[in-house]
């Protein structure tokens, strides 16, 4: 019997340390991707199908653009920083005059997720991209998370 509980302590010892080493490890990780503008587009993206993009034209990763229904750039991009500022565990990394980047964390493991909006037309309608920074395939979360936002936006 004091043979198991001893098993048992140990497994719960290394569940619990394997824990924290993808929690720290969640919390180091660098983008997958590089983030930013290049020639208004967002720069390259990932052969891994751990992202989702309003640019790209494969159904597995395309997002629709959102349209904000603003009267001009700034408060479009107003619009955006308030709604996305209201989501638990998100941050806004760096604005530009039609940029945004924005990180979203996990509740569980902390891993971090890079989300990305490009402002057109006179504020009037946004392209996005979300990526995840670790791992290969993202299981949709990319997509279902800018299907919320679209959501929470176009209202």
């Amino acid at each position: 019997m004091s043979k198991i509980i001893v098993v048992l302590i140990i497994v719960l010892i290394a569940l619990i340390v394997g824990f924290i080493s993808i929690r720290i490890s969640a919390a180091k990780a660098k983008p997958s991707i590089k983030l930013g503008i290049v020639d208004n587009r967002f720069e390259t993206e990932s052969s891994k199908p751990n992202w989702v993009s309003s640019f790209e034209t494969d159904q597995k990763r395309k997002a629709s653009v959102i349209d904000l229904n603003s009267s001009d750039l700034d408060s479009g991009k107003q619009k955006i920083i308030q709604n996305i500022q209201t989501l638990e565990r998100t941050k806004l990394v760096k604005q530009d005059t039609n940029y945004l980047h924005f990180t979203f964390t996990s509740k569980t493991f902390g891993y971090i997720d890079d989300v990305e909006f490009l402002i057109i037309d006179n504020g009037n309608k946004s392209h996005i991209r979300s990526s995840s920074r670790t791992g290969y395939d993202d299981l949709g979360i990319n997509k279902k998370r800018v299907e919320m936002l679209k959501n929470i936006l176009e209202k």
